[in-house]
């Protein structure tokens, strides 16, 4: 089933999210080669059960909350030179302080760090050493800016605000567009699932699966967000608010069309082309 493998992988990848990512200047040992090789991902797959959820433990991460303020945009120029861009500010204009000539203003990102060393718990919390608090260290980041190309040009421009549930939201869109041959608007407009190692449970989007699906689902050993009012609705639990708010863009090179797709779970959003910018 394809929900139960795609929250198998999301579990997994932030279990290593968790274990090893850090500031790499802070982190010598930081294995990235290996995390991104075939032959690690072959180990993944392997511990994959097809019919079976796993479990998250916290025996697997040694002694070793983002807020709502980041924003994403995606451009492309006539010309298809592409740029991704998501920053955050953290809380209200950031630590209020301009940088000296630049009219930008500082974040307050201090909490990304683990800030209390040594807490891992069930609920989420993570205090394991790549991502400590030291003098001089960029703290660890969940945004994903990415751009998809072919044969040297973008294809796709992907993006997302939403904390620590931005790596799964690019995952679905990219996953939607490149194995399931959606358009960008389809693709932004699915319904989504997150699942952050930690706690262990699924947090889902009201309609990402049918109440035969997510049964099936939950023999598998999947825990669902509980909500109370959808509990006495469906039974099933689904998250109550939604899972990120995706900005992208789909180049169309045989037509020369570039397609925006702005998420419509924004309060406001939008897509502009240059002339309408203009």
């Amino acid at each position: 089933m394809y929900l139960h493998l795609l929250t198998e992988v999301m579990r997994l990848s932030q279990r290593d999210r968790a274990r090893y990512v850090g500031d790499p200047d802070f982190n010598p040992d930081l294995p990235l080669e290996w995390l991104t090789s075939k032959e690690y991902a072959a180990e993944l797959r392997e511990m994959i059960s097809p019919d079976r959820a796993g479990m998250s433990s916290l025996a697997e991460i040694k002694n070793n909350k983002e807020s709502h303020e980041t924003t994403h945009f995606s451009v492309v120029d006539g010309e298809g030179n592409a740029v991704s861009v998501t920053y955050t500010l953290n809380g209200d204009f950031g630590c209020e302080i301009v940088a000296e000539g630049t009219g930008m203003v500082l974040n307050n990102s201090m909490a990304d760090f683990n800030v209390v060393p040594g807490l891992t718990d069930k609920s989420g919390r993570i205090g394991t050493l790549p991502n400590q608090l030291e003098g001089g260290k960029r703290p660890r980041s969940s945004m994903v800016p990415t751009v998809f190309a072919k044969e040297g040009r973008p294809e796709l421009v992907l993006g997302s605000p939403g904390g620590r549930f931005i790596p799964n939201v690019v995952l679905q869109i990219a996953l939607n567009c490149v194995d399931f041959g959606l358009s960008i608007r389809d693709a932004v407009k699915a319904k989504r699932i997150h699942h952050g190692w930690l706690p262990d449970y699924t947090s889902m989007e009201e309609g990402v699966a049918n109440l035969k699906i997510l049964t099936e689902y939950k023999k598998m050993g999947h825990k669902i967000y509980d909500d109370e009012a959808s509990q006495q609705l469906y039974g099933i639990g689904y998250r109550p608010h939604n899972i990120g708010t995706a900005m992208c863009i789909q180049i169309d090179w045989e037509n020369h069309v570039f397609y925006g797709s702005a998420d419509s779970r924004s309060g406001d959003p939008s897509a502009l082309s240059v002339e309408e910018i203009n």
